[in-house]
């Protein structure tokens, strides 16, 4: 009996792994190239359940990447309001409005929420001093 536990959750481990980002380690926070620009920054820690679930991250017209467990994504963007959102192949969208400030930097929190039998991408709006302490055990999310 120990011995299937075991090896049950040697695969299901194994599952998560491949799930995470792989990219380089967080280092620090780009300032943006022009400053009439702002910096966006969308992380995501691990959590007990949705880890095996990715998914793409908008921000109004723009690209931000595809979320995975332990990973960030960043993009420079035009200052002013942005909507934040992702949808998984189950479940419509969740979303966030953030004020992008000029040659400033945002960080938003992305998790897997459960509704009714699905899980649903949440995003929330962090501080620089939580975001600092958070992201920096993340890695690069690639595609």
């Amino acid at each position: 009996m120990r011995k299937s536990v075991f090896i049950t959750s040697v695969i299901v481990g194994m599952f998560f792994i491949g799930c995470s980002a792989k990219g380089p380690k967080f280092q620090s926070f780009e300032k943006p190239k022009n400053p009439n620009n702002g910096m966006l920054y969308v992380y995501r820690k691990a959590q007990l359940v949705g880890d095996a679930l990715t998914y793409p991250v908008i921000a109004g017209k723009y690209y931000i990447g595809k979320m995975k467990i332990n990973g960030y994504s960043n993009k420079e963007l035009p200052s002013g309001i942005t909507k934040i959102s992702a949808s998984t192949s189950i479940v419509d969208k969740g979303e966030l409005f953030v004020n992008i400030p000029k040659n400033g930097i945002v960080c938003v929190k992305s998790r897997i929420g459960f509704g009714f039998l699905v899980g649903r991408p949440q995003f929330e709006l962090v501080d620089m001093k939580k975001c600092e302490k958070e992201i920096k055990t993340t890695r690069k999310n690639l595609e």
